[in-house]
């Protein structure tokens, strides 16, 4: 080996191999990567009970509710203020009951640890800036992540709702070890063109055909109050003091069907359904959330998704 050999030739292997290395990384990435999430205790005491994560955006830190009933991101002002997020075209959001409040439109980097403690980065994401509830700020949560939208076409995301969650994506659909059942899938056009996907399940409440949104990101189950399945349901409705107001509608009382007989997947059980206002662009007759879902699995994409409930 010549001198020249000598010198050179490692250099070549180290970078060879470094590149492999990344090219490794790469692969591994498009095959699964596992984001670990977490239940707070004391938010699912204040109704809180999807699992959170924590997302670093700008350098600032914030924990965020993992709402598969979102179709975007939204973030909360009082975070993107602190992490100087910059606004983009002003519109409006309606929340769950119908309500409309200003809003603004921006493109974001979110890095977010996977379960090795590296960070991965999910680039140009369009989220809404929105004036949430105070009982967001008041328990630091800086906004909700829609799981959908942290996908690319092609690839898979595995939503485990088990008393360990995680969210995992892959570039392969996963195998269905257990029963997983259809659910329907929704687009719809969002900020900038971007398709906006949701997914529903059917249900029968009370002998009453019944549509919900699959929605990790609400604590019971809900019904709209104006919709056919809500009408129907109202004389086996009692009235409460409970009151809902979504994202940003403006509070209302609630009536609510205690014992509901409701058949859905291959489960036929008990559950209360609440009767509340919801917005008329709302894809579904209403929102089935994690009192029902924990412990469940979802398996998504932009197309389709499934779902397995213990």
């Amino acid at each position: 080996m010549t001198a020249f050999e000598s010198f050179v030739k490692p250099r070549i292997m180290r970078k060879l191999f470094a590149m492999s290395i990344l090219g490794l990384g790469i692969n591994v990435f498009g095959a699964s990567v596992e984001f670990p999430l977490r239940y707070d205790e004391t938010l699912v005491n204040q109704g809180f009970a999807s699992p959170v994560i924590s997302v670093q955006i700008n350098g600032d830190q914030g924990i965020f509710l993992i709402d598969s009933g979102a179709s975007i991101t939204v973030v909360s002002r009082w975070f993107s203020d602190r992490a100087n997020i910059r606004l983009g075209k002003i519109g409006s959001v309606g929340g769950s009951s119908g309500g409309n409040g200003t809003s603004a439109a921006a493109i974001v980097n979110m890095f977010i640890k996977n379960s090795k403690g590296a960070k991965e980065i999910f680039k140009k994401k369009s989220v809404v800036i929105v004036d949430l509830p105070d009982v967001f700020q008041r328990n630091s949560i800086a906004g909700i992540i829609s799981p959908q939208q942290l996908l690319k076409d092609g690839q898979f995301g595995t939503l485990s709702l088990s008393e360990s969650p995680f969210f995992r994506i892959s570039g392969q659909q996963p195998r269905k070890e257990d029963r997983f059942f259809p659910l329907n899938t929704i687009f719809s056009e969002g900020p900038g063109g971007q398709q906006n996907v949701l997914f529903t399940l059917d249900a029968i409440v009370d002998e009453v055909k019944t549509s919900f949104i699959v929605d990790t990101g609400a604590d019971g189950a809900s019904i709209g109050a104006e919709t056919e399945s809500g009408k129907k349901l109202l004389a086996k409705s009692i009235p409460t003091d409970e009151k809902i107001g979504g994202i940003t509608g403006k509070p209302e009382v609630i009536r609510i069907v205690p014992q509901a007989q409701v058949k859905i997947l291959d489960h036929d059980i008990k559950m209360k359904i609440r009767l509340q206002p919801i917005s008329k662009q709302m894809s579904a007759d209403g929102m089935l959330g994690m009192q029902f879902l924990k412990n469940c699995s979802l398996i998504i994409s932009l197309k389709t998704g499934s779902i397995s409930c213990p």
